[in-house]
């Protein structure tokens, strides 16, 4: 009988799906490396916000009670950020009209100076939490065209998505940067740019108008660090899910195969391989459950349903139980446990 159970467990890993992987894939390296990215990434957050705060406060000097009614130090400070930011490129539009004098002043000339002033007076405009999500976004855009060329193509799906049974625990953080396809960034990117900024602006609402907190000139970093760390968290969960729910009971299921296949029969269960986990979903939907949380009145439509306004804390309680109910049915069409 042990014989006859080695030759079954030998030819159950002889499976392509489980060809290559390590026979108890890991949990603890994993679960240890989600809580060392989350604490070096707010603790990087936080060093970076102090070093800041501190140059700008030594730039602004001191602040009379006067300057200071209805208006707190982190306030002034970031609107001195936003004045900054403003000048510096102001700076580089002039330079850059002095680069194109030598072009034809009839029209190439005035069309590339709007151009460039449209690209600048809009990024000057932007928000600070909006300009991370760009940057963000930027990055997603990068890791999708270096996974478009072909001789990168395979190094890229490597490094930029989470196989739960390959060993690695790296691509817990790098996988929320990379995407399966266009439609895919397309999405994200939408979702990020429109939630992430809420999401910042109630991290940082919270953090210069209760009191007793640190003041502070910039919020970004801190809203960096959430995002990260939610992005890491989720692909944990969905890696724990994958290598304690979805292994052994895809493990069962060859297991029946096998002994039907000795017995002469035809397979008796559809086997579902375990897909890896790609993309910035989670982390978004952080960021969306930060955003019901702080205003679930407020009033979004769908995409499929955009004549129908539904408050976001109803919207995000039916595709919680939409994520659910495909939790425990095993849909494929999307990653649910990145989300639950």
């Amino acid at each position: 009988m042990k014989t006859l159970e080695q030759e079954k467990e030998r030819l159950i890993l002889q499976e392509p799906m489980l060809v290559g992987i390590q026979p108890k894939p890991r949990t603890a390296m994993p679960i240890l490396f989600a809580v060392v990215v989350t604490a070096l990434g707010f603790s990087g957050a936080a060093l970076a916000t102090n070093e800041e705060t501190a140059e700008w406060r030594a730039k602004i000097g001191t602040i009379s009670p006067f300057q200071r009614i209805g208006s707190s130090y982190s306030t002034i400070m970031h609107q001195e950020w936003r004045q900054a930011k403003g000048r510096e490129w102001q700076k580089s539009f002039d330079e850059f009209q002095k680069k194109i004098a030598g072009l034809p002043a009839g029209t190439l000339r005035p069309l590339a100076a709007y151009s460039y002033y449209y690209v600048a007076q809009s990024w000057v405009n932007l928000t600070e939490g909006k300009e991370m999500c760009y940057k963000l976004v930027g990055c997603f855009v990068g890791v999708y065209l270096l996974s478009a060329i072909p001789a990168a193509r395979q190094v890229a799906r490597r490094m930029f998505s989470h196989d739960p049974l390959s060993g690695r625990s790296f691509t817990l953080l790098t996988s929320q940067f990379g995407h399966a396809g266009l439609l895919h960034l397309a999405v994200n990117s939408f979702a990020l740019l429109g939630f992430g900024e809420f999401a910042w602006s109630y991290l940082r609402s919270k953090q210069i108008n209760e009191p007793g907190r640190l003041d502070e000139a910039t919020s970004g970093y801190h809203f960096l660090a959430f995002h990260v760390a939610a992005g890491t968290f989720s692909a944990l969960v969905s890696h724990l899910f994958a290598t304690r729910v979805l292994l052994p009971r895809m493990v069962a299921n060859l297991a029946k195969n096998v002994s039907a296949s000795a017995a002469g029969a035809a397979p008796v269960t559809a086997v579902t391989p375990i897909l890896p986990s790609i993309g910035a979903s989670g982390a978004i939907w952080a960021s969306l459950m930060l955003t019901s949380l702080a205003w679930p009145h407020t009033t979004v439509t769908l995409v499929f349903l955009p004549f129908i306004p539904i408050s976001i804390g109803t919207g995000v309680l039916g595709f919680i139980a939409l994520d659910i109910v495909g939790l425990i049915r095993g849909w494929r069409y999307a990653e649910t446990t990145t989300r639950v």
